[in-house]
């Protein structure tokens, strides 16, 4: 049953608020907008920034490593209803905050008492661990085995706790035009880490952008963003050196960590989204040819 807020949200003009609009935001901003709906992002890159500007889309400066201090918003999202979108990561691997649980708090507490239609959190397959090539979805129990992992799963269960409209989506490895996993190492002639029979989980930008748009839908607290085709890192690795025509060598031992391989069926029949770039060949095409 709605609640008198989720009601009014409802019937309210609506503003997608994207907090942390980066490589991901970017995408989901434009489509969003393309559609003719508002789209405010916020981001603490003056460089993004004016390229999300230039395409005619709000943006805010909010940097959420800082304290209290001025209203980042100053009014500009009174009076709609809030489809939150918060894709700032745990920042372990030099980008993202320092303190990320400190930071979606600091997030929360600013939008609390706004009319807030649903809130939607971009986490990580990192949360399931290493299952040792077992098939995960997204009904499957976070079972964090690093730091990052666990670094998730607490921002996971504070934004849950934020109301009922809340909602997670756990992603696989993003890539895109411009950020083609394992092409720069390639290219470079580096041998690739890891084992080569291990398991890679991977979703395109546009995608998981389509998905993040639609998670108002479902009735689920979790969903889990992937193609449908998890791929051995051998085959992976192999297609890509093959477009970019590189040589290709492993370093990595054999059994060093199989990870897991995902799953996307329920989230499929929740959402009825689909992802366009069915498997990593399709991607890669993609990628190659918009970058």
């Amino acid at each position: 049953m709605m609640t008198d807020r989720q009601s009014n949200a409802a019937a309210s003009p609506v503003t997608v608020l994207i907090i942390g609009c980066g490589y991901l935001g970017g995408a989901l901003a434009r489509i969003v907008h393309a559609r003719g709906e508002r789209v405010l992002a916020s981001t603490r890159s003056a460089q993004r920034a004016g390229a999300l500007a230039s395409a005619g889309i709000e943006t805010v400066h909010w940097d959420l490593d800082a304290g209290t201090g001025v209203d980042p918003f100053g009014g500009s999202i009174g009076g709609t209803a809030l489809r939150i979108v918060y894709l700032v990561p745990p920042g372990l691997r030099g980008a993202g905050t320092a303190d990320p649980l400190a930071a979606l708090q600091r997030a929360m507490t600013r939008l609390r008492g706004e009319n807030v239609a649903s809130a939607v959190l971009a986490s990580s397959t990192a949360v399931y661990g290493d299952r040792g090539g077992a098939t995960v979805s997204a009904d499957t129990p976070a079972c964090p085995d690093d730091e990052r992992g666990r670094r998730l799963v607490e921002m996971e269960a504070a934004w849950l706790s934020l109301m009922p409209a809340a909602r997670v989506v756990r992603l696989a490895g993003l890539y895109g035009p411009g950020r083609v996993i394992g092409r720069a190492g390639l290219q470079a002639g580096m041998p690739v880490g890891g084992d080569p029979d291990g398991w890679l989980n991977l979703v395109y930008v546009d995608d998981a952008a389509r998905l993040l748009d639609c998670m108002h839908r479902t009735p689920a607290d979790i969903e889990l963003g992937c193609d449908d085709q998890p791929v051995r890192r051998r085959d992976y690795y192999g297609h890509l050196a093959s477009l970019l025509g590189t040589q290709l060598e492993f370093a990595g031992a054999v059994g060093e960590r199989l990870s897991r391989r995902c799953d996307n069926g329920p989230t499929r029949a929740r959402t009825g989204w689909r992802p366009q770039a069915a498997d990593y060949r399709r991607g890669l095409a993609l990628a190659l040819a918009g970058s």
